[in-house]
């Protein structure tokens, strides 16, 4: 007849529970790391602001609908953003010139892999200047879409 310990017992069952944990733990967790590098080329996200730009100057509102991500329709209307475009003409006047102010980037690598751009444009209107911000974002499916965009001018003021 064999006999056990009870210390032997409670270890095993010790080790079968932590293993076990240790195992559930395991699966659940998310892995991303971090880190912004010069490395990563914004060119992409640039040519989707320039197509932006581009409908803009050309008055076709109606195509840069497609540039802007599911994020960003989560919380604003077709409408409220034609209103937006027809409020900066009417404001502003139509646009004349953009130019390439900054960008910054972060990169996020592992389970939920994503880049996030902010391009900053200096833009001059017919009646007022502008400094335009865009964040865009590029997710697993490797598409640039813009998640938000903001207008800072005098001219909206009045």
């Amino acid at each position: 007849m064999e006999c056990y310990n009870q210390d032997d017992m409670n270890t095993k069952s010790f080790l079968y529970i932590y293993i076990i944990i240790i195992s559930l733990i395991s699966l659940s967790c998310t892995c991303n790391f971090n880190f912004s590098d010069s490395i990563t080329n914004v060119d992409a996200a640039k040519e989707v602001t320039e197509q932006f730009y581009s409908s803009i100057m050309e008055l076709d509102y109606a195509s840069t609908d497609t540039l802007f991500s599911e994020l960003f329709w989560e919380s604003v209307s077709e409408e409220r953003v034609d209103r937006i475009h027809m409020a900066i003409l009417e404001k502003l006047g139509p646009l004349e010139e953009i130019s390439f102010s900054d960008y910054s980037f972060k990169v996020v690598r592992g389970t939920n892999p994503s880049t996030n751009y902010t391009l900053i444009y200096n833009t001059r209107y017919k009646d007022y200047d502008a400094v335009e911000t865009f964040h865009l974002r590029k997710d697993s499916d490797e598409k640039i879409r813009i998640t938000s965009y903001h207008v800072n001018s005098e001219g909206l003021l009045n």
